[in-house]
């Protein structure tokens, strides 16, 4: 049996013919409401027909500042015009945190000196350079000994992030406590459109107790706006 399909073609309504164009303020205000809180922001009037009265200023002044957008000429935005579906992909490559996860369940033996535990390179995104990406760091050590007739004894997580530790947390296992899970965090403030490379690192005191690492992880998130984090953290 052969069966014939017809297409027919109605005109489209004009109130969709209408919403089809998002203007390029309504995408900067989309961009911005979904990945900052709104802060402390400074008007820069970068361009000159979306002056500080305009209604969606801040938003625009957040996205140039974090490095999402340029304007379509170095004096203007634009703000009137539409934005294409290649447009829409470039701001939300830019705009969107990154995250990155590292778990290290191989027992690694602790030194006095800061032992490497977990290790991983983040890319800070596709920002265009100039503007500044925020990265959290969450993570999480887990420590047991051998033998705990030399303890109670001191363990030091930090994070370090191929210039110095950003930070740093202690606590103590013992007999009473024979398993301690260390939590630290950081934030760090990243040149967009690099890489950095962020190591979870463990230390011991000068305790003779063998001390290994149990199962361990470190998570980064990465996005281009807050100030030093605190916005968007």
């Amino acid at each position: 049996m052969r069966v014939k399909v017809y297409s027919i073609e109605l005109p489209t309504p004009g109130w969709l013919r209408r919403h089809r164009r998002l203007a390029r303020v309504g995408a900067a205000a989309l961009i911005f409401a979904g990945l900052l809180t709104p802060g402390a922001l400074f008007a820069s009037d970068k361009f000159s027909d979306v002056p500080t009265d305009n209604g969606f200023h801040d938003d625009v002044d957040a996205l140039v500042n974090a490095g999402v957008t340029s304007g379509c000429r170095s004096d203007a935005y634009c703000p009137a015009n539409g934005v294409t579906r290649g447009q829409m992909a470039g701001f939300l490559h830019r705009g969107l945190g990154r995250t990155a996860v590292v778990r290290s369940t191989t027992p690694v033996t602790l030194e006095v000196e800061a032992t490497p535990v977990a290790t991983f390179e983040l890319l800070t995104g596709g920002v265009p350079a100039g503007g500044t990406t925020f990265v959290k760091l969450d993570a999480t050590l887990t420590v047991t000994a051998d033998s705990f007739e030399s303890c109670p004894c001191t363990v030091t997580a930090t994070i370090f992030n191929g210039e110095g530790v950003i930070g740093t947390s202690t606590d103590t296992i013992s007999s009473a406590r024979p398993i301690a899970t260390i939590a630290v965090t950081a934030v760090d403030a990243v040149p967009s459109g690099t890489t950095r490379t962020y190591t979870l690192q463990g230390s011991r005191n000068s305790s003779p107790a063998v001390i290994r690492t149990a199962p361990s992880a470190m998570t980064a998130i990465a996005a281009p706006f807050g100030s030093m984090g605190g916005n968007i953290f």
